[in-house]
């Protein structure tokens, strides 16, 4: 490991954590990602509030996906009846496609959420901060070659900055 972070600040929890999971999908080891600025000491208030926050990401991300798949459960269930059948009456399209809505979102629903969620263990932490705080997203870099590509995916998902720094002043990002 090189001992370098790099470091992208964010001005929501929801794009730190669109931020890590952009990150993991790109083979960063969870592991080597975490929260920079952890929270100080959290009030029951506070942590009503960032659970929350994080549950209206939560919400949001299965309604998407609910949509999206029964949009395209439906779909695909008309197009196999067409295949199948030669001449399918209304009723059957009608009975397929809302057949194929249902398993679709609950599908889609799943996939939606499991795909979006950070693997890495304080991402949610985030959620903590103060509403309008940045969250700082560091990133251990495990293989110096990588820093353009890490910075440009800080940077797609809406880093308002990003800095490399050396490990000793990161106070153990990454560790």
């Amino acid at each position: 490991m090189s001992g370098d972070v790099i470091v992208g600040a964010f001005p929501s929890a929801d794009q730190a954590n669109s931020a890590i999971v952009a990150l993991e999908r790109a083979g960063v080891d969870s592991g080597h990602v975490r929260v920079a600025n952890a929270p100080g000491e959290v009030g029951r208030d506070q942590t009503r509030e960032a659970d929350q926050r994080m549950s209206n990401w939560l919400g949001r991300r299965v309604v998407k996906g609910v949509v999206l798949g029964a949009l395209i459960g439906a779909g695909i269930a008309i197009v196999v009846v067409f295949i199948a059948m030669s001449n399918p009456g209304i009723g059957v399209l009608i009975g397929v496609g809302i057949l194929g809505a249902i398993v679709g979102s609950v599908a889609g629903g799943y996939i939606w959420v499991i795909g979006g969620v950070p693997r890495s263990s304080d991402a949610f932490d985030s959620y903590l901060l103060a509403h309008d705080d940045e969250v700082c997203v560091a990133v251990t870099l495990a293989d110096v070659t990588r820093l353009g590509a890490i910075s440009d995916v800080l940077t797609t998902e809406g880093a308002t900055s990003v800095q490399r720094v050396a490990h000793s002043k990161a106070t153990g990002a990454g560790a």
